[in-house]
């Protein structure tokens, strides 16, 4: 692969080994940028990674750099995290049952640095998803993608609402789906959808920031297109079409138990809940 050998990569093992030095076990390399299945003119720009450490004591949960117009993501784990979710729930802001699938199977992760820890961290088979933890994510980046107005950075941040969203309706849909992949996400949607399992906008709109991606631009307007899907995914959690349901208190309550209680999301949740009365 291109991206494993290239100078940008191995510039940025080479700071994390003489940084973390004999505390550095592994570095993955995860996400779009090291996906073989994705389209050549696919929009790569950033590039994901995660350093095994014996402790993270010191580190943080990550770190966030940019060189160039890449944008560079390190997440810290250990061994001991992956096999204790409540310890890698204090050590790292991601999804525990993400990240473990996205480490555990090959296919999700590229081993740049290091000893191969596999055979070190559980299973996936019986694996228990906080769904909870899951969706909010989409809306997280949903959040993101508004409060930076009309720019560029905000149609990205579209779209990795839609990619987490995917993830999750795989896994609510689908307890033994074991991609992070783009391209698997989107081949289970489409089965999602034809079965009748999904509704075909929820494929619809995945294609849209999948296409953005690929294209650079968004095929319809940008505004309308994500106040659209704003509504759309919020009313869902009200129509039971999640895995629970929720009023608009619970809705709101959902949104402030994560990332800050993203509040532009929840001044549309409450105008929605003053319109109904």
């Amino acid at each position: 692969m291109k991206s494993l050998s290239s100078p940008l990569i191995t510039g940025i093992i080479a700071d994390l080994k003489k940084k973390l030095g004999v505390n550095l076990i592994a570095i993955y390399g995860i996400g779009s940028c090291f996906d073989d299945s994705l389209p050549e003119n696919f929009m790569k720009n950033d590039i994901d990674l995660i350093a095994i450490v014996r402790s993270t004591k010191s580190l943080g949960k990550f770190s966030i750099k940019e060189i160039g117009k890449k944008h560079i993501f390190i997440g810290y784990n250990t061994i001991e995290s992956y096999n204790n979710k409540k310890i890698f729930d204090e050590i790292s802001g991601a999804n525990y049952e993400w990240s473990l699938i996205c480490i555990k199977h090959p296919e999700n992760s590229k081993l740049l640095y290091g000893t191969d820890i596999r055979n070190q961290i559980p299973e996936t088979t019986n694996i228990q998803f906080d769904y909870d933890n899951i969706l909010i994510r989409g809306f997280y980046h949903l959040e993101k993608s508004f409060k930076n107005g009309l720019r560029d950075i905000a149609k990205l941040e579209y779209s990795k609402t839609l990619f987490k969203f995917g993830f999750y309706f795989c896994v609510l849909h689908d307890k033994t789906f074991r991609h992070v992949s783009l391209t698997e996400i989107r081949k289970k949607l489409k089965k999602l959808y034809k079965s009748g399992a999904i509704d075909s906008q929820i494929f619809e709109y995945f294609e849209t920031a999948f296409n953005y991606r690929c294209r650079g631009e968004y095929d319809s307007d940008f505004h309308l297109l994500r106040l659209k899907t704003r509504y759309y995914f919020i009313s869902l959690l009200s129509k039971r079409k999640t895995h629970r349901l929720m009023d608009y208190t619970e809705i709101k309550t959902f949104f402030s138990s994560y990332f800050g209680g993203l509040p532009i999301l929840k001044v549309f949740v409450r105008n929605l809940e003053l319109k109904k009365h």
